[in-house]
């Protein structure tokens, strides 16, 4: 059986599954009502997928909806006769963490992962950047209520800091791999240090 990958597509975004085997897995994207634009780079990384590919486009707005459209198709999954081996929930929101956890009590074997890399069956490697212990030691000086609160304050703040040493590619390495070593998450679109 392959395992499935419930995209948080609000959450997460600029993201391409080339290099994920489309043998092994099963995409769910979960896209925002007012979501209207896919990139093509996307869309033509998904074609390998063909019926292994699902779009799910939300209905109704409101604060945290695509996370509750997310939770239930992950019930849906629980009440199933044949339970999915493996569920990975991409998103950087912590909020899912204690759904999982209670979800997991009855046979699923679901994970949340902030990056493609994760993924047992990437290619992918993980981001990886020589300027991250730096950044570290930069936002450790901050304090914590003078943080910056969201991904684009962060990277507005890192592009300002280390002007000219990093580019914006490098500063997105760096997000992301500050968000798989979980020294940030996020919570309703909001930023929590573990420096």
């Amino acid at each position: 059986m392959k395992l499935i990958l419930m995209i948080d597509y609000e959450n997460i975004q600029g993201i391409s599954l080339n290099g994920i085997d489309p043998e092994r897995v099963e995409v769910w994207f979960f896209v925002g009502k007012s979501q209207n634009k896919i990139p093509f780079e996307l869309v033509e990384s998904t074609q390998p997928f063909g019926k292994s590919l699902k779009w799910i486009k939300i209905e109704g707005n409101g604060k945290n909806n695509l996370d509750f459209h997310m939770i239930f198709e992950l019930g849906r999954l629980t009440s199933e006769r044949e339970v999915p081996k493996d569920i990975y929930i991409l998103s950087k929101d912590k909020g899912f963490d204690p759904v999982i956890q209670y979800a997991n009590k009855f046979g699923l074997k679901a994970k949340r992962i902030v990056s493609l890399s994760q993924l047992p069956s990437s290619d992918l490697g993980m981001p990886k950047s020589d300027h991250t212990a730096a950044v570290i030691i930069n936002l450790s000086k901050i304090p914590p209520p003078r943080r910056p609160r969201t991904r684009a304050s962060l990277a507005m703040h890192l592009k300002n800091t280390f002007s000219g040493r990093m580019e914006e590619r490098e500063i997105e390495t760096i997000v992301e791999q500050l968000f798989i070593e979980g020294k940030i998450s996020e919570s309703g679109n909001r930023l929590k240090y573990e420096l």
